[in-house]
């Protein structure tokens, strides 16, 4: 892949663009012999190799031996797709390491990108629609990928109002990219999406619309392209809880998300390394987050102290 890039880039290409990143869906997740190999490394390197490392392994497995480890299996009466929860250790760890191992490659050939030419653009389809387990299907974190890239790419479904009314938006994807600090790519068919974009999307966009509204779009994107928010209000878009399950908490967040855009009440997404510095915002809200690590719950009992 290297090579290919290498080639694209010697010729003059201004960015690479990679489509429909991430692992297939289980339970066809590759599962060769190299992937189980670094599988059984990845978990050695967290459980095994000092005393703290080895007393959570014990805890967490019984053992810290992983030469034999394997991967999780489904087969015919144990569908994937019918899983709730993911509450083994074992599938928690297949599922991290998955997310490891395709942010660590993206972020490889990003660096081997710009070593051949620092002004190169490194733009990736990972983008997709709020409500998806999109750790536990494909390996995708968005805490952990998006700040490595230039561009994301989204192909969710445009802004239309569903048959009961209920307005239908991509604002928390965008939103998503603005907390990594990185534009979205979304292809707008109507005036209204591109509107959408403009607004919420720090001037970027794809496709779409009439030529006043184009028109327009140029006219001002050096200032949308700057725009900074002033929301008071934070939502946690919680990585362990949303990997490790794929209904209520997903529920919670379009649903509270759903409530401040119909209110016009403006927010941010926030992911749990932005805990640390929460001083702009009055409210952050969990929805049903449910799996704070100490430090994470240290953060936001400050937040709270503080008049949070």
């Amino acid at each position: 892949m290297k090579r290919v890039v290498k080639k694209a880039l010697d010729m003059g290409i201004d960015g690479i663009h990679f489509d429909n990143i991430g692992y297939n869906a289980e339970p066809d997740a590759c599962k060769c012999g190299a992937c189980r190999t670094l599988f059984r490394r990845f978990l050695a390197e967290r459980y095994s190799g000092s005393p703290e490392k080895e007393a959570l392994g014990r805890e967490r497995f019984g053992f810290t031996d992983f030469t034999h480890a394997s991967v999780p299996w489904f087969n015919r009466w144990n569908q994937a797709i019918n899983q709730r929860i993911v509450s083994g250790p074992l599938q928690q760890e297949w599922l991290q390491f998955k997310t490891h191992s395709l942010t660590g490659a993206l972020i490889d050939l990003a660096r081997h990108i710009r070593s051949v030419n620092p002004g190169a653009l490194v733009e990736a389809n990972a983008g997709k629609a709020i409500g998806v387990n999109v750790q536990l299907w494909h390996g995708i974190s968005p805490e952990k990928l998006y700040h490595h890239l230039d561009l994301i790419f989204n192909e969710s479904g445009g802004f239309r109002l569903n048959a009961k009314g209920a307005m239908l938006t991509r604002v928390r994807e965008m939103k998503l990219g603005r907390a990594a600090g990185v534009p979205v790519i979304m292809y707008c068919h109507s005036d209204a999406e591109l509107a959408e974009s403009l607004a919420l999307n720090q001037g970027c966009f794809a496709g779409g619309g009439g030529r006043k509204m184009n028109a327009y779009f140029h006219k001002v994107k050096r200032y949308a392209a700057r725009t900074e928010s002033l929301a008071e209000i934070a939502v946690l878009y919680h990585a362990e809880t949303l990997a490790y399950s794929v209904n209520e908490p997903y529920e919670s967040f379009i649903t509270l998300t759903q409530l401040f855009i119909e209110r016009h009440m403006p927010f941010d997404v926030v992911h749990g390394k932005h805990l640390a510095d929460l001083s702009r915002f009055r409210l952050l809200v969990l929805p049903d987050v449910e799996c704070l690590s100490d430090e994470e719950a240290r953060l936001i009992m400050r937040f709270v102290e503080g008049g949070g």
